[in-house]
């Protein structure tokens, strides 16, 4: 458990709200005692380490749950898992502090069948964090010293079950039956996909004022939880097309292979046989370029919420805390909070399994968030979310698998820039952030499961109007799991 002191009006700035956030642990933000808290991107940890983007990203052995209609582009069962290590240092005008912590950043499972026509994921991953102990003391009128504690704990969390449909397919003149089995799909296509979510957790909170024993004051002690639980929808739409063909770059080849066996065969001719080299010819692969096009939105709607807070006066003895007065109390109110809808576009450009890169916006306006929760407001103002991203990824190797190790790795690299949904005293808060990574393959000749790590710096927010900046460097770790050629998970054996 960490914490740190920070001057007493800011700390009542920062978290004055008295039972109105969210928390996870207590290695995370102060910020995150507002709103829901630290919101948490949706991407898998492979996306993370290229900028987080989703929204138009194709990977035939990686779950990109954040549009669901690229689910039918799976290419095989893969199971993933991650996590995530942040150090974040804590800067005020005139104070520094540290803190880090661990967390789980999602299970999924996605499931191509149909013959590459459907697809289908399930999953749970973290949606927002909040967790904070922030302490501070001041000096009454009449000398005696009061301290201030607030803490916030709890978290909210998403399970989705989506499915996504290939609603139309032009496929390149290559035909099938000639493509590599792991072609990031040649050809024309639109497919449609939706996300159930659910989202479940609690945001609890304690507030304190504490005054020595003998000053003659009671210290007093607030405590809040926030329990939110309901569905809310994801829809999203992909465009698939080719720059090039297949055909026509198989052609170029074939012509400049003449060209060059011709030019060989001269050289040759004029050599003795001692010094007459070998023709290699020019190595040929299934790779077109190509582009994707993504649209997702998360529809608005109102979360099922239930708010409780009790604010009691006590006493210290022996270290023990004994109840005096209930000042006032609240138990169980059920209510309604309004989520506004999030929109996002993406585009990115291909070149078969070897090269993507990868462009999106995403926003959702959370100055619309409206909440008819009997005592529970979101404290301070809310704003435009908008999330800019760019992310790229290389496979030297391409679609085949090379006998060098560092040919078959995925080299990642990405940078976004967020304007965060939260404004404290009157100034919205921004993040940036650059991240890189590696996907390593793990028996690459039998399967396409690897291991992806990677890690992310970036800089939160600012120091002016006594605001806290955050410089905060994140290690990720993320395994996926996919099955031996010679395996066959959730298909239907003809002899057992």
């Amino acid at each position: 458990m960490h914490s740190w002191n920070i001057n007493c009006t800011t700390a009542l700035a920062l978290l004055a709200l008295a039972g109105s956030t969210r928390a996870q642990n207590i290695a995370d933000s102060p910020y995150s005692a507002y709103g829901f808290g630290d919101l948490v991107n949706a991407a898998q940890i492979s996306q993370s380490t290229m900028g987080s983007v989703g929204v138009a990203v194709v990977d035939p052995f990686s779950l990109t749950a954040v549009n669901p209609a690229t689910y039918p582009s799976l290419y095989t069962p893969v199971f993933e898992a991650g996590g995530a290590w942040r150090n974040a240092t804590l800067t005020t005008s005139t104070q520094e502090a540290k803190r880090d912590g661990v967390q789980l950043a999602g299970l999924s499972l996605g499931i191509p069948f149909g013959k590459r026509k459907w697809g289908m994921a399930i999953g749970l991953q973290p949606y927002s964090n909040v967790g904070y102990l922030v302490t501070d003391q001041a000096t009454t009128g009449d000398g005696h010293t009061v301290t201030f504690e607030y803490l916030g704990t709890g978290g909210l969390n998403r399970a989705y079950l989506g499915l996504g449909r290939v609603l139309w397919q032009d496929r390149d003149s290559v035909g099938t039956d000639n493509r590599r089995r792991d072609t990031l799909g040649l050809g024309n296509k639109l497919a449609f996909g939706f996300n159930f979510n659910y989202l479940f957790g609690a945001i609890e909170q304690t507030s304190k004022a504490i005054y020595p024993q003998a000053s003659g004051y009671y210290s007093t002690r607030s405590f809040s939880t926030l329990v939110v639980r309901d569905p809310t929808y994801t829809f999203g739409l992909l465009y698939s097309g080719q720059l090039s063909s297949w055909r026509r770059d198989q052609q170029r080849i074939i012509v400049r292979d003449k060209r060059r066996r011709e030019r060989h065969a001269a050289r040759n001719a004029d050599r003795p046989d001692s010094l007459r080299t070998e023709f290699v010819p020019i190595k040929t692969d299934t790779m077109a370029w190509g582009f994707h096009i993504g649209a997702v939105c998360e529809l608005g709607g109102g979360l099922g919420a239930r708010y409780s807070n009790v604010l009691h006066n006590y006493s210290l003895s022996g270290g023990v805390e004994i109840p005096r007065d209930t000042i006032s109390f609240t138990d169980g109110e059920r209510g309604n909070i309004g989520v506004p809808p999030l929109f996002g576009l993406g585009f990115s450009i291909t070149h078969g399994g070897k090269f993507s890169l990868s462009a999106e916006v995403r926003q959702r306006d959370w100055s619309q968030l409206r909440s008819d929760v009997e005592g529970w407001q979101p404290a301070e103002e809310l704003g435009l979310q908008r999330t800019y991203a760019l992310g790229l990824a290389w496979r030297p190797s391409g679609n085949t698998v090379h006998d060098n190790l560092l040919r078959n790795i995925v080299y990642r690299a990405g940078v976004r820039y967020n304007q965060d949904y939260l404004v404290v005293r009157g100034q919205q808060l921004d993040e940036t952030a650059v991240s890189a990574g590696l996907s390593v393959p793990v028996l690459a000749k039998f399967s396409r499961s690897r291991i992806t790590i990677g890690g992310e710096y970036g800089q939160r927010g600012t120091t002016d109007n006594g605001l806290i900046q955050e410089q905060f460097t994140t290690l990720f770790v993320g395994l996926s799991f996919t099955p031996d050629p010679r395996e066959g998970w959730f298909v239907k054996r003809r002899i057992d």
